[in-house]
């Protein structure tokens, strides 16, 4: 079984990867929203003032958003193999192989990422603006983040469980 423990240390590795990928754009437009002002400092009466601030909000977000889509590539292929890899498993017949499964379906974040991307709008409805909202997005963001890299931790391990029959 030892493709199956390799094929899932590089999906749950490269999984973690793209987790920690997509935080770019968002915390670089928290820092902009938040510190946009202090970082172009004070008004000088030039018509580009603020631009090198922008600059630099969407270069970073341009080249977050490129790595993120590298990583979907290589993250997707590596569970599409994982998941042919289960079904040959299962055919065979090995054992703890369910676990396997589940790992990867919650290091993906099918279920996760959907229903607190949607709660992701509920601060603003119920707080309004203001530093509650802030942090209850910073919140909810950073268990976005952690569910799927838990679910990669966890199909690591369980890639290493699965026996032969």
């Amino acid at each position: 079984m030892r493709g199956t423990r390799t094929l899932g240390l590089w999906g749950g590795l490269v999984g973690i990867a793209l987790v920690l990928v997509t935080t770019i754009p968002f915390i670089a437009t928290m820092v902009m929203v938040q510190w946009g002002d202090v970082l172009a400092g004070p008004y000088d009466g030039n018509k580009m003032h603020g631009v090198d601030v922008f600059l630099g909000w969407f270069v970073t977000s341009v080249g977050g958003v490129l790595l993120i889509a590298a990583f979907a590539i290589a993250a997707l292929t590596l569970d599409i193999l994982m998941l042919v890899r289960l079904d040959r498993l299962r055919t065979i017949g090995a054992r703890k192989v369910a676990p396997l499964g589940w790992s990867l379906l919650a290091g993906t974040g099918i279920i996760s990422t959907p229903i607190l991307a949607m709660l992701l709008f509920v601060p603003v409805w119920i707080l309004g603006p203001g530093l509650a909202t802030t942090v209850s997005l910073w919140l909810l963001f950073a268990l976005m983040c952690l569910l799927p890299i838990t679910g990669r931790i966890a199909q690591i391990i369980t890639a290493r469980r699965v026996q032969r029959p």
